[in-house]
C-alpha cells in the first residue's frame, strides 16, 4: 500500500510540474501523411527509411523533454515532422537544467511503463547518472539492425567512447561544442603562415608572430586559477592521451608525461598577455575581437561574435581550423562537450518505435538541417554540404576536430574533488611561481589527502 501511494504521489508531482512548464503539442495523427510503399512499408519522414508498418500500428505517444538552448528551434522542427507517422502523437516540453534533472528523476523512477516522457535530450553527466542505475533503454541491438539506414558509424568513435565505457549504449549523440583554432587570416597571409597542425607548430607560429607590429601578443588563452588553468592542462593531457589517475584512482598527473604537458603549456602561456591566470573565455574573445592577438584556441560557440560588426573590429578577417594535435599521431588540444538523445527504460509504448524516432532526429538528414544553428556530431553533413558553411563558417573546423579524436572526457570520481587543486597549482606554474614538477607534485600530494577524505582512496 505504501509503495503504491509513493508511486501515486510521484506521478501527481510530475503532472503538477507538467502543467506549469513550457512547450506544446506538435501533432496527433491517426492516419498520418507519411508515404506508404506498395508493399505496405512506412517511409519515415526525415531520413526516408522504409520500415515495417506494424511497428506503428498501435497508438504511440512521443513526448520530448529538453533544456531550451542553442539550436533548439531546429531540433523541434525536425521533431514536428515525426507527427507525419501514422498513429504517433507528439508533444514537447522545455525546462531549465535543474527542472530537467527533477523531471528525469521522477519520470525514470516512476515504475514500470510509467514514464510520461519517451525522449530526453541530456548532458553526459545526466547520462552517466541514469545509465549507471539501468534507467535508460539500451539501443545497441536497434542500432545494429538499422545501421545500413542511419550509418551511426558516421559519428566519430571519440563521441561514442564515454557511452561504451559505461556499459550498453543507451543514447545517440546529437550536437557538440568543442574548442578549435581561431586565427587572423590577413596576418597569416601577410607573413606566409599556415594554421598550426600540432602544438609544436603552434609554438613556432607564435614565435614568428611575437614581434610583428599589427598585434600586441601572438595569442591568448583562458587559464584562470579557478577553472581555466585546469581546462587548458586537460586539453594538453588528453591530446597526449595521458590520464590523470590510475586504475585505483591514485593521482599520476605528476609523472613524466604530465610534467612534459605542463611545460608545453607554460611555453604557450609565455606568448599570451600578462595576467593569463586571471583571463576568462570572455577576456580571450575580446582580445581577438579588438585585434590585439592573432590566434586563440577556444570554444566553437564563440565564432559568431567574430563577424558581428557591433562588437568586432576584425570582421571578415578571422579564419578557423581544427585544434592542433598534441603531436603527429596523437589527439587534438581540445575537449568536447556533447549532448545525447535517450529513451527511458520505463516507457509504455513500443521500444522500437521510440528508437526509430530517436534515429530520425539524429540522422544525417536531421543533422544537416541542424547545421543552421548548431555544431553537429556527424561528419558527413559538413563534407557533403559545403554551402552550409556560409551560415556556420567554423563548422568544418569543429567537424575536423571531432573527427581527429577530440576527447569528451574520461570519467574519474577524483576529478571533482581535485579539480580546483589542479587548477590552482597549474596556474602557479604558468605564473612562474613553481616549476612544472613542483606544481604537479604538490597538486598530487594534496589530491591524495582529499581523495582519502572522500573515501575514493583507501
Amino acid at each position: 500500500m505504501k509503495k503504491r501511494l509513493c508511486v501515486l504521489l510521484a506521478m501527481l508531482m510530475l503532472l503538477s510540474v507538467l502543467s506549469d512548464c513550457g512547450g506544446q503539442n506538435s501533432g496527433n495523427s491517426d492516419t498520418g501523411t507519411a508515404e506508404v510503399t506498395e508493399d505496405g512499408k512506412i517511409v519515415l519522414p526525415v531520413s526516408g527509411t522504409e520500415i515495417d508498418a506494424s511497428i506503428f500500428e498501435n497508438p504511440q505517444n512521443m513526448t520530448f523533454a529538453m533544456v531550451r538552448s542553442g539550436g533548439t528551434d531546429e531540433v523541434i522542427e525536425i521533431f514536428d515532422r515525426l507527427a507525419e507517422i501514422p498513429h504517433l502523437s507528439t508533444a514537447y516540453k522545455y525546462f531549465d537544467a535543474a527542472e530537467l534533472d527533477t523531471q528525469m528523476n521522477l519520470a525514470l523512477t516512476a515504475g514500470k511503463e510509467s514514464s510520461p516522457y519517451e525522449m530526453f535530450r541530456i548532458s553526459l553527466r545526466n547520462y552517466r547518472d541514469f545509465s549507471a542505475k539501468g534507467l535508460l533503454l539500451p539501443v545497441e541491438d536497434y542500432m545494429e539492425k538499422y545501421e545500413s539506414s542511419y550509418d551511426f558509424a558516421d559519428i566519430p568513435q571519440s563521441v561514442w567512447e564515454p557511452l561504451k565505457e559505461m556499459g550498453p549504449v543507451s543514447g545517440i549523440p546529437l550536437t557538440v561544442n568543442v574548442q578549435h583554432l581561431f586565427y587572423r587570416t590577413d596576418l597569416f597571409d601577410q607573413y606566409h603562415l599556415e594554421p598550426p597542425a600540432t602544438v609544436d607548430e603552434w609554438i613556432a607560429v607564435c614565435e614568428a608572430l611575437k614581434d610583428i607590429p599589427e598585434i600586441e601578443y601572438p595569442m591568448a588563452m583562458c587559464a584562470d586559477k579557478g577553472n581555466g588553468a585546469a581546462t587548458e592542462f586537460v586539453n594538453m593531457m588528453y591530446g597526449a592521451d595521458a590520464d590523470f589517475f590510475d586504475e585505483n584512482e591514485y593521482p599520476i598527473f605528476n609523472q613524466a608525461e604530465g610534467v612534459a604537458c605542463l611545460e608545453k603549456l607554460i611555453t604557450l602561456a609565455s606568448y599570451c598577455p600578462p595576467g593569463v591566470t586571471s583571463a576568462t573565455n570572455d577576456d580571450t574573445m575580446v582580445l581577438m575581437q579588438t585585434g590585439k592577438i592573432a590566434l586563440m584556441n577556444t570554444w566553437a560557440s564563440r565564432a559568431s561574435y567574430m563577424d558581428d560588426p557591433t562588437v568586432s573590429a576584425v570582421v571578415g578577417r578571422v579564419g578557423y581550423s581544427a585544434a592542433p594535435l598534441h603531436a603527429e599521431g596523437k589527439y587534438p588540444y581540445a575537449n568536447l562537450s556533447t549532448d545525447y538523445m535517450v529513451i527511458p527504460a520505463n516507457i509504455k509504448g513500443n521500444h522500437e518505435a521510440a528508437f526509430l524516432a530517436l534515429a530520425e532526429m539524429t540522422s544525417e538528414e536531421a543533422q544537416t538541417y541542424y547545421m543552421k544553428n548548431s555544431f553537429i556530431s556527424r561528419t558527413s553533413p559538413v563534407n557533403k554540404n559545403p554551402e552550409l558553411l556560409e551560415d556556420m563558417p567554423n563548422a568544418k573546423a569543429v567537424s575536423d576536430t571531432v573527427a581527429a579524436g577530440a576527447q569528451v572526457g574520461r570519467y574519474h570520481p577524483g576529478f571533482g574533488p581535485c579539480w580546483s587543486i589542479i587548477s590552482t597549482y597549474v596556474a602557479m606554474a604558468l605564473d612562474g611561481e613553481m616549476t612544472a614538477q613542483e606544481a604537479l607534485d604538490q597538486a598530487a600530494a594534496e589530491s591524495v589527502i582529499v581523495l582519502k577524505d572522500a573515501g575514493i582512496l583507501k
